[in-house]
């Protein structure tokens, strides 16, 4: 069925990589949209970007890439200027967080020999480079997964220090009972907070204690609520319940970091400023906070490029 006229609303257009842009602009302005040359993806890929590992895994743009890109897209997007007192500032802070010593050994191990001995003696192996950045950042949030055993539905975890959750108990009690929404990343942690913080909520598509509803955090009577930005970070309008955020552990996505905050940091927060407390516990999370800076950087300058 052909729809004369389509329409594409996003926030986030550029998600997690300029490459995003190409499916959305052919959702709207089909194939001629792109044209010429860039019709289909893969000769979008071949004419912005390049791919200098040879392997197809790394695709950067060329240095010009992002500016054409924008040339292209501009007939068919546009952005609306911010409203003035229309969406509130979001105001960062970040909190440096001192592992244990021993697990500052157990990651300098991992990183060297790509294993290392956890407590009773479990002996925690990763296979690849980039599984050994994905188990830094579980070292850095409190706890690991271990490798699945036959039979297994669910992988297992060990819990390796109280770093974090000592920080956020500094937070929570400067708080003084003010609502806070906090975004986890592994499912471990959100075990973890539930038992440790009894008077957290999870929401109504989540196990734990779960939410009557979302009024009851936008009425402010939900002290502490965990979700994960994956299944609350779109769509949910959670301004009028509080304009605290902390992030446990921060996602490699863009979109996902981006929207998540917008769950305050909307119009109707009232609010002067929204607070996002960024738990930083090592290198790893600082890396994933610098990349996120990056790509939004990226995405910002596309929609300011926009504006009508």
């Amino acid at each position: 069925m052909d729809i004369p006229i389509r329409i594409g609303l996003t926030g986030t257009p550029v998600g997690n990589h300029l490459m995003d842009i190409w499916g959305e602009l052919f959702m709207v302005g089909g194939k001629e949209a792109w044209a010429p040359g860039a019709e289909t993806f893969t000769n979008f890929k071949q004419m912005f970007f390049h791919n200098p590992d040879r392997k197809g895994w790394t695709w950067l743009p060329f240095p010009d890439s992002q500016e054409r890109i924008q040339k292209r897209i501009k007939p068919f997007a546009f952005t609306l200027p911010e409203v003035p007192g229309g969406t509130p500032l979001v105001k960062v802070l970040e909190h440096p967080v001192e592992l244990p010593a021993k697990v500052r050994a157990q990651q300098k191990e991992l990183r060297k020999a790509m294993r290392t001995e956890l407590a009773g003696g479990i002996d925690l192996r990763v296979m690849s480079a980039s599984a050994v950045a994905n188990k830094l950042l579980q070292f850095e949030s409190g706890a690991v997964f271990l490798e699945k055993q036959p039979g297994e539905v669910r992988a297992r975890w060990e819990k390796v220090h109280d770093a974090k959750m000592e920080e956020l108990d500094e937070i929570l009690d400067e708080q003084q009972g003010e609502p806070v929404l906090l975004f986890y990343h592994y499912t471990h942690e959100m075990v973890r907070l539930l038992e440790r913080y009894p008077q957290a909520r999870t929401l109504p598509d989540m196990a734990g204690r779960q939410l009557e509803s979302l009024d009851e955090w936008n009425q402010g009577r939900c002290e502490l609520l965990l979700v994960h930005p994956q299944s609350a970070g779109f769509g949910l309008n959670l301004q009028s319940g509080g304009s605290t955020i902390v992030w446990y552990t921060l996602p490699w996505s863009v979109e996902l970091y981006e929207q998540a905050t917008a769950r305050l940091a909307r119009q109707g927060q009232r609010a002067p400023y929204v607070t996002s407390h960024v738990l930083l516990a090592g290198g790893a999370d600082r890396m994933v906070l610098s990349a996120l800076r990056n790509k939004g950087q990226v995405q910002s300058d596309v929609m300011n490029s926009l504006e009508v």
